[in-house]
């Protein structure tokens, strides 16, 4: 073997070494103590009802898909699609795989359990009530006024676009300053 081949299995091998010891440490300090707590606070956000969205959301997308790909699917093709996705995701839920696997190590990672028990204290008190009621509202509002104003900007970057391609080197003036 030479040299840098022997440095580069060396260098690999402590890669892998150090991502495994990374992993080890972020999963270590995960208890069942913080897990309630992340799991008291889905509930009282509501994050928890986020999977009854996202399982009608994966029920919706292959029907959709099969819908314009073949519009003369058998109707009991749709409803063969949204049972069985139901029901796979209905027991991926009770099994509580998307907490175990993804949701509790992220916040695990990103929150301390103080910090974690402090959003679930603010959440109990009348003010954070009124923020959790007002976030759906909040969040939907925002949606549709960024969807707004980038439907605004649609004309000028078209118009803009459409100026650029058509002016002879232009292609090559990649470094122009933003405006």
């Amino acid at each position: 073997m030479t040299k840098s081949a022997l440095i580069a299995v060396l260098l690999m091998a402590f890669v892998v070494a150090a991502d495994a010891g990374a992993e080890a440490l972020e999963s270590g300090g995960l208890t069942d103590q913080k897990k309630a707590l992340i799991g008291e606070l889905l509930t009282l956000t509501g994050a928890n009802d986020f999977s009854t969205t996202m399982m009608n959301f994966y029920v919706g997308q292959p029907a959709s898909v099969l819908k314009k790909v073949n519009p003369e699917i058998d109707q009991q093709a749709f409803v063969i699609i949204e049972e069985e996705v139901r029901a796979v995701m209905r027991e991926a839920l009770a099994a509580d795989a998307l907490n175990e696997q993804i949701t509790y190590p992220i916040y695990h990672r990103h929150l301390s359990a103080a910090d974690i028990q402090a959003l679930v204290d603010f959440y109990k008190t009348p003010a954070g009530r009124r923020v959790l009621a007002a976030l759906p509202v909040i969040t939907e509002e925002g949606r549709r006024a960024g969807q707004a104003w980038g439907a605004e900007l649609v004309p000028k970057m078209q118009a803009r676009v459409l100026e650029r391609l058509k002016t002879p080197n232009s292609w090559t003036n990649v470094d122009r300053p933003i405006s």
